[in-house]
């Protein structure tokens, strides 16, 4: 919450410098409401709350996840985006992989949402942050473990939960267990810092595991997102 409330202040400047504007050309202001950490959201309408009794400016509230959806239509002040060169319509099948989120979102509008399915237990990113840490590679794991991975080999099995459920639903707790369980059998000491001095395993090796969760992980959101174009295309 206080690094929030330190950067709040010249992150907005900031913004504003890059579009250039000033506050007298700002037509309303949107704050996030949720889903997501308490102590964030606070911020934000806290400060929110506080720049439109100063500017007289009305609030607009934003879903964080709908949030995620629109920003595919979001132009550059060129006028280039996500869709600026391809026409599309609606309906739009939307795969939202945040920090705390996994969902498969059918788009019929703005506005009109259709939650196909979504995980039942860990997201996406909270698995690559807890095999992150299981490995000692430290926090956010997605950005380490990703890194690490360009120049692994998946040589590691492991399971793809929920492949053949029947629904769009995702499950990432069984292969956060399993990771734990494949290196508790390969010896090697969970949490303990990576690369540190006479450490039983080498480089390499994390980058292997590395590429070896990488994969099933996604693989598993492809056969969701697959099977979600099969049944509403």
């Amino acid at each position: 919450k206080r690094k929030h409330q330190e950067f709040i202040d010249p992150t907005i400047n900031e913004a504003l410098r890059r579009a250039g504007f000033r506050w007298p050309n700002i037509d309303a202001l949107a704050v996030t409401v949720g889903p997501g950490l308490a102590p964030a959201l606070e911020v934000g309408i806290a400060k929110i709350r506080e720049l439109a009794k100063e500017y007289k400016k009305p609030v607009i509230a934003v879903n964080h996840m709908e949030g995620h959806l629109l920003s595919s239509f979001a132009c550059n002040s060129r006028g280039q985006g996500a869709f600026s060169k391809i026409r599309w319509q609606f309906p739009i099948l939307g795969l939202l992989v945040s920090g705390g989120h996994t969902q498969l979102v059918l788009m019929n509008g703005f506005s009109q949402y259709q939650l196909l399915g979504e995980t039942l237990d860990d997201a996406a990113g909270e698995c690559f942050d807890k095999v992150a840490k299981m490995l000692g590679l430290g926090y956010p794991g997605g950005p380490i473990i990703s890194e690490l991975a360009k120049t692994g080999k998946p040589i590691f099995d492991l399971p793809i939960a929920m492949a053949n459920s029947g629904d769009l639903n995702f499950s990432f707790s069984g292969l956060k267990t399993a990771c734990l369980y494949k290196l508790q059998k390969l010896g090697v000491v969970v949490d303990k810092p990576a690369f540190a001095p006479r450490a039983s395993t080498g480089k390499q090796f994390y980058c292997d595991f590395a590429v070896s969760f990488e994969k099933v992980l996604v693989e598993s959101l492809m056969i969701k997102l697959k099977k979600a174009i099969e049944q509403y295309q």
